[in-house]
């Protein structure tokens, strides 16, 4: 009687521990409970990465002064014209020098050395040199 006890202990302890593993409780797969958060891993952006997103937001916020140019200019002499510009910048951040190229239209030789001139007082928070391209429309008011 006493091996018929201690069996059915055993027995019993046997069906306590897979009982107790049997009470998780599965997940379907490719969904996220209520309580997890999905959060996308993305790569930290590179340093030149960031100097050209800078940059770029930059010359969008300056792209106005530009077109204020344009107005004053135009309102002196017809004109209309896109523009195709290069900026050479340096590791301080300083606008070195700036090819302007006529792609299209009629503007005015003193129009780009007044955007020249402004585009020249630009400055940057940038680590490299950096060569920046951009093109520019100015329409007929």
């Amino acid at each position: 009687m006493r091996k018929s006890a201690i069996c059915i202990l055993l027995i019993g302890m046997g069906i306590i521990t897979f009982s107790g593993c049997s009470s998780a409780k599965p997940v379907a797969s490719g969904k996220p409970t209520s309580a997890s958060k999905v959060v996308p891993v993305t790569a930290p952006a590179t340093k030149q990465e960031k100097d050209l997103e800078h940059v770029k937001n930059v010359v969008a916020s300056r792209s106005n002064q530009l077109q204020n140019l344009y107005k004053k200019q135009s309102s002196l002499q017809a004109m209309q014209g896109e523009l195709n510009i290069k900026l050479y910048i340096t590791e301080e951040g300083s606008v070195q020098n700036a090819d302007i190229v006529v792609d299209t239209g009629n503007l005015s030789q003193e129009f780009i050395e007044s955007i020249r001139r402004d585009i020249l007082s630009w400055r940057f928070i940038i680590r490299d040199k950096m060569i920046y391209s951009f093109r520019i429309q100015f329409k007929k008011l």
